[in-house]
């Protein structure tokens, strides 16, 4: 699903949804100005199977507009729910239950926002992980609530994976070792952020080296990765991780999520065939900014807006209309100029620096109900423009 502020654009969602997510559910939210809706609104499309998109449940295939939450500062899409930011510093979510102040199970999930306990008064951004929530205050401190999962939250405790989404933290509590930070990015089970002075901190899933420490431990509380500091964005999906680096290079790391279903297959996501327990750099990459990570599949952008692609090219997920496994970087052709680009999942989006927002892959949060000749109406193995919308910000969720 995608929320977006009219005025602004909203990023995808799960079973894709702008605050929605594509290929398997995608949340997209983002601000932007759209055409059909009005100044400064939310709006969002995707799947809305746990109520991301707030109301019943009704998948949207083209953008709406989430009167809730239209006065939101910022939104943020997880894989199942969202969280916003609102005007008077207050913190909400919505979705799915487990990552609500109030807990409701799947089948009831929270329809309407719920104001989250825990929080400060000066929280300054807000951001969704897998089943967590994350808030940012404006000297640096981080909160987390939700699902206790593995590690992910940072607060010292965690679960093994095969127990379920059971225990949950209902208030928000503050992050071990969550100080003097700057930049946070959550998704797949893993919390990575980046502080004050240049340093890397990870927790949550290691089970593929997702966190890059050189171990298959999980970590329950941000521990640093040496390697990666001075990285200026860090991406980590389910079997392999990406930082842009300060010099315009690319490290990638990780290790191959489907060696007992596939045996020996790898996406080639790190550009490797091999294990990568630890940071390395990528060849064929340079004057990076961002990097963005799917379930198989690696992007990453330059200063002057283009987009690269590698690892697995099934169901489109490359963007270069290529079904093949690629691990030589390439360039998505026919995008404007790129400044923000996301992943999750099976899916893909981009902001371009006009306000308008492009999704391939598979899902529902395309965001729009043009069909490519030969594919289903989900499915895309080239850049969509999603109509009507322009927006300033976007998020995705899985």
């Amino acid at each position: 699903m995608i929320f977006a502020p009219v005025g602004l654009a909203l990023p995808k969602m799960k079973p894709p949804s702008l605050l929605s997510r594509l290929s398997s559910p995608l949340l997209l939210l983002a601000a932007a100005v759209a055409p059909t809706l009005a100044p400064a609104q939310i709006s969002g499309w995707g799947d809305n199977t746990e109520r991301q998109l707030l109301g019943e449940v009704a998948n949207f295939l083209n953008p709406i507009s989430l009167p809730l939450v239209s006065t939101a500062r910022q939104v943020a899409a997880g894989d199942s729910h969202a969280v916003g930011l609102m005007p008077d510093g207050s913190v909400v979510a919505w979705g799915n239950g487990f990552t609500s102040s109030v807990y409701a199970p799947p089948a009831d999930a929270i329809r309407t926002p719920v104001a989250i306990p825990g929080l400060p008064n000066n929280v300054a951004a807000v951001f969704a992980g897998s089943a967590t929530c994350y808030a940012l205050t404006n000297n640096g401190t981080l909160y987390s609530w939700g699902n206790i999962g593995v590690g992910e939250l940072g607060t010292g405790f965690s679960y093994p994976e095969n127990i379920g989404p059971t225990y949950f933290y209902k208030t928000a509590n503050p992050v071990i070792n969550g100080t003097n930070i700057v930049k946070v990015f959550s998704n797949a089970l893993t919390l990575a952020v980046i502080k004050s002075d240049g340093t890397v901190w990870v927790c949550g899933r290691n089970a593929y080296w997702n966190l890059g420490l050189g171990d298959l431990t999980n970590r329950s509380t941000l521990t640093q990765n040496p390697e990666l500091t001075g990285a200026k964005s860090i991406a980590i999906s389910t079997g392999h991780g990406l930082a842009a680096m300060a010099d315009g290079t690319v490290k990638a790391w990780g290790g191959n999520p489907y060696r007992n279903s596939w045996n020996s297959y790898f996406s080639g996501a790190t550009g490797t065939l091999e294990d990568l327990p630890t940071p390395q750099v990528l060849s064929g990459l340079n004057d990076i900014v961002q990097v963005a990570a799917g379930n198989t599949c690696s992007f990453a952008r330059t200063s002057d807006g283009r987009v690269f692609s590698f690892g697995e090219g099934y169901r489109g997920l490359l963007g270069r209309d290529s079904s093949q496994q690629e691990l030589t970087p390439t360039l998505i052709p026919d995008l404007p100029p790129i400044v923000d680009i996301q992943a999750r999942g099976d899916s893909a989006y981009a902001l371009a620096a006009d306000g308008s927002v492009y999704a391939w892959g598979v899902g529902s949060g395309l965001g729009t109900t043009t069909r490519l000749d030969g594919f289903p109406l989900d499915r895309s193995p080239v850049p969509l423009k999603v109509p009507g919308v322009v927006a300033n910000r976007i998020s995705g969720g899985r």
